[in-house]
């Protein structure tokens, strides 16, 4: 993998498939993307994305003959480069940040909510009664630290979003009959 690609994708695509941007536009937005989102990454994952750009660049088709390989400048490109620029500097809008945190603690409400019984369980199934047990501890916790709380229905939300682990077949071998012993 050469070092130029991995020192600045973005000026290694430029330089290297200028005309990909007035051939093909769309591409080669995605291309810039890939390009600007492995120039902020580091590491392994870096070199994974130089890679899977190198993979793209070279499923573009040729350009067409004739067609000027130097990127059309005026003053809608200057604008869209300071925008492109100025967007990955700025931080989260405030409002959002706010939304954002309301939106947790509305989904935190409803399952600590879920999570209460419609009645309360009887005391005959005792004081260590997972059913009387989890909603107490769950509240106790959103009082003691709310965000903590927050993170941890987060994790159970990803925890959900897993599919399910397939059963394991069983092991091939002699079966067993009842009652009788293996040889």
């Amino acid at each position: 993998m050469s070092d130029d690609a991995l020192g600045d994708p973005l000026a290694w695509l430029r330089a290297t498939a200028p005309q990909a941007a007035t051939a093909q536009p769309a591409r080669w937005q995605g291309l810039l993307a890939l390009a600007g989102r492995a120039a902020s990454a580091q590491g392994r994952l870096r070199e994974r994305l130089v890679e899977r750009l190198r993979e793209r660049l070279a499923q573009l088709p040729p350009a067409p003959a004739g067609l000027d390989p130097a990127p059309v400048a005026g003053p809608l490109r200057a604008l869209g480069e300071l925008l492109g620029q100025q967007v990955d500097a700025l931080p989260p809008l405030r409002s959002q940040q706010l939304h954002q945190r309301s939106w947790t603690e509305l989904r935190v409400a409803r399952r600590l909510a879920e999570l209460r019984p419609a009645q309360p369980p009887s005391q005959a199934l005792g004081p260590l009664n997972t059913l009387a047990l989890l909603p107490r501890a769950l509240a106790l916790l959103g009082d003691a630290s709310p965000e903590y709380l927050q993170r941890f229905f987060g994790y159970l939300d990803a925890l959900e979003a897993l599919p399910p682990v397939p059963e394991p077949a069983p092991p091939r071998g002699r079966a067993l009959k009842p009652g009788g012993a293996a040889r």
